[in-house]
């Protein structure tokens, strides 16, 4: 009960204090906040490296970056979420919500895998958020999609809503060469490529695939086993909301991972039952005696 009642305040602060930035205004204070974050994580702020913890605020320019056993979630104040996996690169270098006198305009430059929640809602004329990868451009509304990037290739794949995925962002905030993405589809190239492919739709089995890589970064921040292979790590996962902790139970078997059926109890057999007692044998009913004659 106690343990359960810290994990709540803790969430209910992070909330608050999402609620603070949010008041006020982005490129103004804090953008967000690091929720939780397990493994080495690195925040770099303005040439210097500072303590990563659970609320860690985060500022214009931020260098966020997990090493291989490392992932995080982030938070921003306009709700939208980011979860990096190991090995991920992430900046904001743009970040400023729309208001009645000003557009929307969100840059991110990003490199790795990383899982993005976009809450606010991004009408790509007044407003816009851009995902600059190592090799893409990422043009976003109010979707859901997994990207993965290295110097050499990219992966998008949406999981909800529509992305326009281009090879670079010009100078008026459009894309080079669109691609849309929507819903189910997966957009992939490589710079061996000669061509800008159109995106792929996934079969049930290919987009299962997706979501258990989903699943598995979420389990490395609640402190689970990934659902398929071990994963190194240092076995810390901090969060500012409920879940397993250092020094708590540890973590129960992932659901859907072919926990062992239950076994029967050891001992001798019991004695088999006894069989019921003979029913007795039917009386006949009585006759009635005959009737006396006159």
């Amino acid at each position: 009960m106690k343990k359960s009642f810290v994990h709540s305040l803790r969430s209910c602060v992070a909330v608050l204090g999402v609620f603070f930035f949010s008041q006020a205004g982005f490129g103004e204070g804090p953008l967000g906040l690091i929720q939780s974050f397990h493994g080495q994580v690195e925040l770099t702020r303005q040439g210097a490296s500072k303590t990563v913890t659970v609320g860690l605020p985060i500022l214009l320019n931020d260098i966020i970056e997990t090493k291989a056993d490392g992932s995080a979630r982030l938070v921003m104040a306009d709700r939208n979420v980011f979860v990096l996996d190991g090995n991920s690169h992430f900046v904001v270098s743009a970040y400023q919500a729309q208001t009645a006198d000003q557009s929307a305009n969100v840059l991110i430059k990003a490199k790795g895998r990383i899982h993005a929640e976009i809450k606010a809602h991004y009408d790509d004329a007044k407003s816009t958020f851009r995902m600059q990868l190592a090799s893409a451009v990422v043009g976003v509304r109010g979707t859901e999609f997994l990207a993965e990037s290295s110097s050499s290739a990219t992966k998008i794949t949406t999981l909800e809503g529509l992305v326009v995925v281009g090879s670079s962002l010009q100078d008026n905030n459009s894309i080079t060469n669109p691609v849309r993405v929507a819903k189910g589809f997966q957009f992939s190239h490589t710079d061996s490529q000669s061509s800008i492919p159109v995106a792929k739709h996934l079969s049930e089995g290919e987009m299962k695939g997706v979501l258990s890589q989903i699943q598995n970064m979420r389990n490395q921040l609640s402190g689970k086993a990934p659902e398929a292979g071990p994963r190194p790590g240092n076995g810390s996962s901090k969060s500012a909301g409920p879940g397993p902790g250092p020094g708590g139970p540890p973590p129960g078997p992932v659901p859907g991972a072919g926990a062992p059926p239950p076994q029967p109890p050891q001992g001798p057999p019991p004695p088999p039952p006894t069989a019921p007692p003979a029913l007795p044998a039917a009386v006949p009913a009585p006759t009635a005696p005959p009737a006396p004659r006159h």
